[in-house]
């Protein structure tokens, strides 16, 4: 019988360990779109009506580091009443959230989807806005504060103006700003990303926009 000395088995075992980890990588397939888009509205339809799943964190951490297997991409404002984990009831490891202040699709966060997408294997980006938008009410004003601020309003300000284009009354102006800015965001997303564009034409991923209510809970589904 052939022995393999212990220092050899060692380094085969690493060996082989790493690459289940890396098992997938690249070309994993995920969560139909279809199906992670149904996921994210029943589990926000839990969370509106309180009726949420038991969560298991002790229990479910070990299991996470050998690996994360999202099976949707959140791209949301960094507003600290807007967290996808808990807006979408679900857990650690579920959702591969990018936060940032009027959920803008700069590099940072085009570059962060990408990674999700391409080697992590979500196949759902989901652009989520939400009522009274910090980043949205400051890029209604022509004022930029600071010039890193200047450059994230700039990234929203399109949206604004075709909110205004289209007559909508100054009640109801802001709302309307956010709905654009999720759309913008989303065209952003694949124009300004040649692999999430070619991904998309080939059905790998799929995209949504969405709007959270604060005082609901709700998230409003946006047509394309």
């Amino acid at each position: 019988m052939l022995r393999i000395p212990a220092r050899v088995l060692a380094v085969i075992l690493f060996l082989s360990a790493q690459a289940a980890l890396a098992e997938g990588h690249g070309a994993q397939e995920g969560v139909a779109p279809d199906a992670a888009l149904k996921m994210l509205r029943d589990g926000n339809q839990r969370y509106a009506t309180s009726a949420v799943n038991p969560r298991h964190y002790r229990a479910e951490r070990p299991k996470l580091t050998k690996g994360q297997k999202p099976y949707a991409i959140v791209l949301s404002c960094a507003d600290s009443r807007v967290p996808p984990e808990i807006v979408f009831d679900e857990s650690l490891g579920r959702l591969f959230v990018i936060r940032v202040a009027g959920n803008v699709a700069g590099p940072g966060e085009i570059a962060s989807i990408e990674y999700a997408a391409e080697h992590v294997g979500a196949r759902l980006l989901l652009v989520l806005g939400h009522a009274s938008c910090g980043g949205v009410a400051a890029a209604m004003s022509p004022e930029d504060p600071t010039p890193n601020l200047a450059a994230l309003l700039k990234e929203i300000r399109p949206a604004v103006d075709t909110a205004r284009a289209k007559g909508v009354d100054k009640d109801h102006l802001a709302a309307e700003a956010v709905k654009e800015n999720v759309r913008l965001q989303l065209k952003n997303v694949t124009e300004r990303s040649e692999l999430l564009k070619k991904m998309a034409a080939e059905g790998h991923v799929g995209t949504a926009g969405a709007v959270y209510d604060l005082a609901s809970g709700k998230v409003e589904w946006l047509a394309p």
